[in-house]
């Protein structure tokens, strides 16, 4: 499991920063650093391949730990492009880069006109440049 909160941690808040300048990171302060709470993952299941492997190691261990991370950000990203219709191809994936998504606009778009989203609070986009105005 902690594989899998580590590959979802991955794909969504963790970004290492570079001063390009000094060649240096300026994130580097663990207090810092983004990493995820039990409220930012919510439900995660985990099963249990009961089957063991003795050609690979005499307990037939299969693997443990890092193996539950491969294949999380791609999974995330996926998610994400079903969900806004928006190919996010840097990790880690941000809510700007995700505001010009035709299916954002859509219900922005159906919020205010139902009132639940006061009319002209929201320019939204019109190219695919993540960028978000207040009016």
């Amino acid at each position: 499991m902690g594989g899998q909160v580590w590959g979802i941690s991955a794909a969504l808040h963790e970004a290492t920063a570079l001063d390009q300048r000094h060649a240096r990171y300026y994130n580097d302060d663990p207090a810092e650093y983004l990493i995820p709470v039990n409220a930012d993952i919510g439900e995660v299941t985990t099963i249990m391949v009961s089957e063991g492997d003795s050609e690979v190691n005499e307990l037939g261990i299969k693997d443990l730990g890092e193996l539950g991370n491969v294949g999380l950000n791609a999974a995330v990203a996926n998610a994400v492009c079903h969900a806004t219709g928006v190919r996010v191809r840097n990790l880690p994936i941000r809510l700007g880069h995700l505001l010009g998504a035709p299916a954002l606009q859509t219900l922005w778009r159906q919020q205010a006109a139902a009132g639940v989203i006061p009319s002209g609070t929201l320019r939204l986009p019109r190219s695919g440049n993540g960028r978000m105005g207040l009016g």
